[in-house]
């Protein structure tokens, strides 16, 4: 009899999806292990302006996944439409 060792982990991915001028991107989180995780997550997004200017929305936070579970960590909107001066 033998064993080897299964390529399985704990996957995330950002989703995106566009409503009405604005993106919405969504943290997902996969356990494709067979062990209870305890872990934290960060998510940035950086909007330019016209002008130059930044605009940064920062979530982060510690996380539970039961084994085999998909979860959404977090969930930011993006407004598209372009400011008149």
């Amino acid at each position: 009899m033998a064993h080897a060792q299964e390529d399985k982990r704990v996957t995330a991915k950002i989703e995106s999806s566009f409503v009405e001028n604005q993106i919405k991107l969504k943290a997902v989180v996969s356990n494709n292990t067979t062990i209870y995780k305890e872990l934290n997550y960060l998510l940035v997004s950086i909007k330019k302006g016209s002008g130059g200017n930044l605009s940064k929305n920062q979530q982060s936070g510690k996380f539970s996944i039961n084994p085999n579970e998909v979860k959404v960590l977090s969930e930011i909107n993006v407004n598209l439409e372009k400011k008149m001066p």
